[in-house]
């Protein structure tokens, strides 16, 4: 199972008849090997295994690829992913260059939390028609001339 991130507006992902719903992060958990085809046709983005944060750190993400900070002697270079584990007192000036918080590591989906169920979407066979209404002709009186 891989977790995507959901395109704007998507309220899960549709494989075939089965909808996967979305979590409350907007993210979508589905069978491996619907990855390919949600992620190419469907617009929506795998969701990286964000580092877990010590104590005190945060680990954030750039959002321009590989790229280092710095606050007084300390140097924070981010991984191939462009994470980041910095201390938490630098977020603030961090989200106005070009960083924004990492997902949440405990969001990832485990054998203990598993990914929702999901919804088939195959419409229900439509039932027997009924017998339509025949149309009677109306009875008329034939009138006599008097």
């Amino acid at each position: 199972m891989k977790k995507l991130k959901a395109p704007a507006g998507a309220d899960g992902a549709n494989v075939g008849t089965k909808l996967f719903p979305l979590d409350a992060d907007g993210n979508v958990t589905v069978p491996d090997e619907d990855v390919q085809t949600l992620v190419g046709v469907g617009g929506f983005e795998i969701v990286d295994d964000t580092p877990d944060a010590p104590e005190g750190h945060t680990v954030m993400q750039s959002l321009s690829g590989a790229q280092s900070c710095s606050f007084g002697d300390n140097s924070y270079t981010t991984d191939e992913k462009g994470f980041v584990t910095v201390p938490t007192s630098m977020v603030g000036d961090l989200l106005s260059h070009g960083f924004v918080l990492a997902p949440q590591a405990d969001a990832k989906v485990t054998e203990d939390q598993p990914a929702p169920a999901p919804v088939d979407l195959t419409p229900p066979a439509p039932a027997a028609d009924p017998a339509a209404p025949v149309a009677e002709p109306a009875a008329t009186e034939a009138k006599g001339s008097e």
